[in-house]
């Protein structure tokens, strides 16, 4: 598995990928290419628009599937730090995995008494995240990220623009930007 950590590395990397593609043509052998939903980029789009590739959008895990990787992972967890689990994480398994790996860091006790804590794990590694996701953007689309965290979910796109103090010709990009990382769902009306 390769993570993008910069545009510039993701172009590089789906221009080789692009190139290696023709190379596999007769032999055994998969490509395997995956992105967010929403990202957005001309060399992943060839690879979309090929005849013989198989789109798969996986769904989250069910509760049973993210019981498995908790039980896997933490065997001796409780059955209520398990559901919380699978509550919190709403099925997205790197949300999981996160989980899991700072319960295990941090040497929680895995009892009934851990599954209220999650609540605020979960929303502790989720800024984390869309902190991490929001160094690589631009300042224009870090200052829409804030406003909507100031207005909330379904701001519309021009109240957030004004907040932030952007103009008509940037918000549109910064909007796209945001929604390319997997930081909002929608820019119309905007919502993390």
């Amino acid at each position: 598995l390769h993570s993008f950590p910069t545009r510039r590395s993701s172009d590089l990397s789906l221009r080789f990928l692009a190139y290696l593609r023709h190379r596999l043509a007769d032999l055994p052998a998969a490509l395997v290419v995956a992105a967010r939903t929403g990202e957005r980029a001309p060399l992943l789009d060839a690879f979309l628009g090929d005849p013989d590739a198989r789109i798969l959008r996986p769904a989250p895990l069910s509760v049973d599937g993210v019981g498995a990787l908790v039980l896997d992972s933490l065997p001796d967890a409780a059955e209520e730090l398990v559901a919380a689990c699978a509550r919190v994480s709403a099925g997205n398994p790197f949300l999981v995995g996160e989980l899991l790996r700072t319960m295990h860091t941090q040497k929680w006790t895995l009892g009934p008494e851990d599954a209220h804590r999650l609540d605020a794990l979960a929303a502790e590694t989720a800024a984390r995240i869309l902190f991490a996701r929001l160094r690589l953007l631009s300042a224009e689309a870090v200052a829409l990220a804030r406003a909507l965290a100031v207005l909330g979910d379904e701001a519309p796109l021009r109240r957030a623009a004004a907040l932030a103090g952007l103009d008509s010709n940037v918000v549109a990009s910064a909007g796209d930007a945001l929604l390319s990382a997997g930081i909002v769902a929608d820019v119309q009306p905007l919502a993390f």
